[in-house]
């Protein structure tokens, strides 16, 4: 266990390789990183060369020593040190959120160093901003920066990917998710940095991280109230996290018009039993998207809600789980459909496989052979769901009745 020494790198300068790590997981001593690095220690391969980063030294240094792994210190104001941090690994995976804040620099980096870059933000202006500024110059240079590579928003892109391969032509797509699980305090964090920077006015826009010449058919807007769905059976109420996952889907489906068609129409949902239960939801979210438009109602939402660097138990982590129904129909009624299953908290243990495998994946060379400010299943394709069935997720293809009746 060592600190890795620094070394310069003149601008625009493509680094020498082979580099000397394959991977640097940064912001790797808040709540999610200390989970990412427990998890890559168990099921990274032995042979991978993988290193620790952040700006806190003291904390590094006893994370490094507790999991035997060197590490880099770096702060988001030490240009040249991400820069150096950048051209010693081929790809780096952030958990330094709000990403807008502390992990824009660093993607520059990775930019200018030619890494590749994945992360587990949902702050989707802040994705518009990266596309805008490095999209063409890393598809020249075939590196992918990868926002998103979480439970926002893997899940709901390999679910539509997965329906997609099907063969059946996409219509109306949406997806109805159950959930158990807790929230952390980084997941507020980016929540309440979008809330308070100018560019929250970019959080209705349908195809916000779409080109903007595109194939896609007119999207319909985010869903406001419950309402019942007799395919299901169930209660649906508009999903807190769709305003990110929809536009991540979206901009697979753009990048990609050929596969979704020209009818792909998507949206997301909660599923719940009860018509009381779901307009209850419904309050208590709408309560919190007001909070988040005042300074009083964020000062409120902080004294309520687990600070940056806290979160739930680890048994409540382990005792989570998600399902996830996507469904496509047309005017005559279903078309295809299939279900996602995992077990653990969303917001923790799924984000934490979500992103290691991704980064994983990466790091063995099992991506699609393109570069760009991408989706997880633009840049990753198949591999993705082979490496998270391995480690336990669950998926069933529908015929005839949905099993999320039962």
């Amino acid at each position: 266990m060592h600190e890795i020494q620094m070394s310069s790198s003149s601008r625009g300068t493509k680094p020498i390789l082979p580099r000397t790590y394959d991977l640097v997981v940064y912001g790797a001593t808040g709540f999610v990183g200390k989970q990412c690095v427990a998890y890559l220690d168990q099921y990274a391969p032995p042979d991978l060369r993988w290193a620790i980063a952040g700006r806190d030294q003291n904390k590094l240094e006893r994370l490094a020593r507790q999991f035997e792994r060197p590490f880099i210190v770096a702060s988001s104001q030490q240009t040249n040190r991400l820069r150096s941090l950048a051209a010693q690994t081929r790809v780096v995976l952030s958990l330094a959120g709000p990403f807008s804040k502390y992990s824009d620099p660093l993607v520059a980096a990775c930019v200018e160093e030619r890494t590749h870059y994945l992360d587990i933000s949902g702050e989707t202006p802040w994705m518009r901003s990266l596309i805008d500024r490095y999209h063409h110059r890393v598809e020249q240079d075939q590196v992918m920066i990868i926002p998103a590579a979480g439970f926002d928003s893997i899940p709901s892109d390999l679910g539509v990917w997965l329906l997609r391969d099907l063969g059946t032509p996409l219509h109306e797509v949406d997806v109805a998710y159950t959930l158990k699980g807790g929230l952390n305090g980084g997941t507020i964090a980016s929540a309440l940095s979008m809330a308070e920077g100018d560019e929250h006015r970019l959080l209705g826009k349908r195809l916000l991280l779409c080109p903007e010449q595109h194939n896609l058919a007119e999207q319909p807007r985010d869903p406001r109230t419950t309402r019942w769905d007799p395919l299901r059976e169930r209660w649906l109420v508009p999903f807190f996290m769709g305003p990110v996952n929809t536009r991540i889907v979206r901009r697979s489906a753009a990048l990609d018009p050929q596969g979704y068609g020209p009818h792909f129409r998507y949206l997301e949902w909660m599923s719940l039993r009860g018509s009381l239960k779901a307009k209850m939801t419904l309050g208590l979210l709408g309560a919190f998207e007001l909070g988040l438009q005042s300074r009083f109602g964020r000062r409120l939402i902080r004294s309520l809600t687990p600070r940056p660097g806290r979160g739930p138990s680890q048994a409540a982590i382990e005792g989570g789980m998600m399902r996830a129904h996507f469904t496509n129909r047309d005017e005559n009624g279903l078309l295809s459909a299939l279900t996602l299953r995992a077990a653990g908290d969303p917001g923790n243990l799924i984000t934490t496989q979500c992103v290691c495998e991704s980064a994983l994946a990466i790091a063995a060379g099992e991506t699609l052979g393109r570069g760009g400010v991408l989706t997880p299943m633009t840049a990753l394709g198949r591999s993705i769901w082979d490496r998270l069935s391995r480690v336990g997720w669950e998926l069933t293809y529908h015929h005839g009745e949905l099993e999320g009746r039962a």
